[in-house]
């Protein structure tokens, strides 16, 4: 005899042990995800750390024929690992108008103000490193990269959303706990750092171009 309580009670209970195992395969996958997202950003973060090691390791060279070739290679390696950080922090700025839960927005906030300050460290090594072997044109070039950066992304204005209008630097001031750095006033700040820099290394550059002239014209 068919006894359809017992089969629907039955069919109950197994449909919810299913649901709860897949909740938990669920929860389980997002925590992988999470730790190998995780690991993948320190990573990014590492390979500033690793090209500051080389840059100082080859500043104490006492070879002046070793300690160039090795200065202009910790200068690349800090160059790169800027670059990758630019495009992770691109993507969480991107991202942050669509994180839900508190928790996810502060993580992606502490990933996006660990990529810009390592971003600002590695940029830094790169014009330290060219500058020590007097590449003032590399030293230029690293301090365009950066501003472009910044306004690439930091002063890019959202186009659609509850922040259309605002830049992405105004959206994370706001996304922000408080006492935290004025987004909004860093990246104009930056900006005319650079501008002065480059003003100051590009007339460096004339002077030495205009000095190696004259000589050549005295000879």
């Amino acid at each position: 005899m068919r006894r359809p309580d017992l089969l629907d009670s039955l069919a109950s209970l197994a449909l919810a042990d299913n649901v709860a195992n897949l909740a938990a395969d669920i929860e389980m996958l997002s925590h992988a995800v999470g730790v190998i997202a995780e690991g993948q950003h320190q990573d990014r973060i590492a390979g500033y750390y690793g090209a500051r090691q080389n840059f100082l390791q080859a500043l104490s060279l006492s070879c002046d024929a070793l300690r160039r070739p090795a200065l202009v290679r910790a200068a690349e390696e800090a160059t790169t690992a800027a670059a990758t950080l630019q495009l992770s922090m691109m993507r969480d700025l991107r991202g942050l108008p669509s994180v839900v839960t508190k928790a996810a927005q502060d993580k992606t906030n502490r990933h996006i103000a660990e990529s810009f300050e390592a971003i600002n460290d590695a940029t830094q090594l790169a014009v330290q490193a060219y500058a020590a072997v007097d590449e003032r044109k590399a030293v230029i070039a690293s301090v365009r990269g950066y501003q472009v950066f910044v306004e690439e992304s930091l002063l890019t204005t959202v186009p659609e959303g509850k922040y259309q209008g605002a830049t992405l630097a105004d959206m994370l001031y706001s996304s922000m706990p408080p006492n935290s750095p004025d987004w909004r006033d860093i990246p104009q700040r930056i900006i005319d750092s650079c501008e002065q820099l480059v003003a100051t290394e590009m007339g460096m550059v004339t002077a030495i171009t205009n000095s190696v002239e004259d000589e050549d014209v005295e000879a």
